[in-house]
Order: structure tokens, then C-alpha cells, then sequence
């Protein structure tokens, strides 16, 4: 868990030109109408990672489910929860001590087939739903029980 073997001694995502581009696109994401197989949180955590590894993340799971029961559907037939990917495709888990901008939120709501994955903005995160659309919210609001580092090195 410790330092990012991917960015200079002293500098945080935030300083360099990724921790600008994830704030650019969040804000521009920000307002957007929820839809399913598009801003879902999933998606929107697709769509970061993409940015990330310059792998097509997103593209390989768009158009996969266009409403809640075609999202429960896909991820019972998918077999693995969101958070799985995420560690399969490369991802650290990290402490919560070390969270920091960029970093995946994990959290499951119980009864849910999938997890609810957010993107870290420091003391915000992208979220989506159905009745807030696509917004940025206060930590406070959240609580992770898994946090996943891609570093930005990491080019699938």
C-alpha cells in the first residue's frame, strides 16, 4: 500500500495532468441524466478506468443493460461483482488512510447483485443514480468497504 511506484516522490495525482483531466471530466459529467448502461455509476467507473489505461473498459460493457433488470440480469449471468473486475483488471486495494483522488470507492448495498462504484475526487466522489442523476457528493455521504488503486502507469 505505500507510495505510487508511477508518480514522482512528493507528487499526488492531483498535480499532474491526469488529476486535471479527472476533474475536468467529472465536472463535465456532473448534471448529466442517469442512464442505465451509460451514466451509471458503473459505467462512469468504466469510463475513468478507460481514461486511466487507455484500455477500452467501457467500451467492452456499453450497451450491456439499459434498465435496473437488465443490469441485475447482466450481473448474475456476468458472475463477479464490479470490485472483482477492478482487482482482476490490475487494481491495488488500498487502506483508507491512503485514499486519495482517483481511486475506486467500492460500496455494496445488501440484497444488491452489483456493487456501487465511485470515483474519488478528494473530499467528493462522482456518483449517479436514478433520482440525483450524475453529482458529485461529500465523502461523508459514502462509505466504502473496498478501495482500489489503478496506477496510471498501468496499460493493459
Amino acid at each position: 500500500m505505500g507510495k505510487d511506484p508511477c508518480l514522482p516522490e512528493g507528487v499526488g495525482l492531483m498535480e499532474t495532468a491526469l488529476g486535471i483531466q479527472l476533474m475536468r471530466w467529472a465536472t463535465h459529467r456532473a448534471g448529466q441524466t442517469f442512464l442505465w448502461g451509460i451514466t451509471d455509476c458503473t459505467m462512469l467507473a468504466l469510463e475513468w478506468l478507460t481514461l486511466l489505461t487507455k484500455h477500452p473498459h467501457y467500451e467492452d460493457f456499453r450497451g450491456r443493460w439499459w434498465s435496473k433488470e437488465s443490469a441485475v440480469h447482466f450481473s448474475l449471468g456476468y458472475g463477479r461483482r464490479f470490485g472483482q473486475y477492478l482487482l482482476d483488471v490490475g487494481a491495488r486495494e488500498c487502506s483508507p488512510q491512503t485514499q486519495q483522488t482517483g481511486d475506486f470507492l467500492v460500496a455494496s448495498l445488501q440484497g444488491e447483485p452489483w456493487d456501487r462504484v465511485h470515483v474519488c475526487l478528494g473530499g467528493r466522489f462522482l456518483s449517479s443514480d436514478p433520482e440525483h442523476g450524475v453529482n458529485i457528493r461529500f465523502m461523508r455521504d459514502l462509505a466504502p468497504h473496498l478501495i482500489l488503486r489503478v496506477a496510471p502507469c498501468h496499460r493493459l
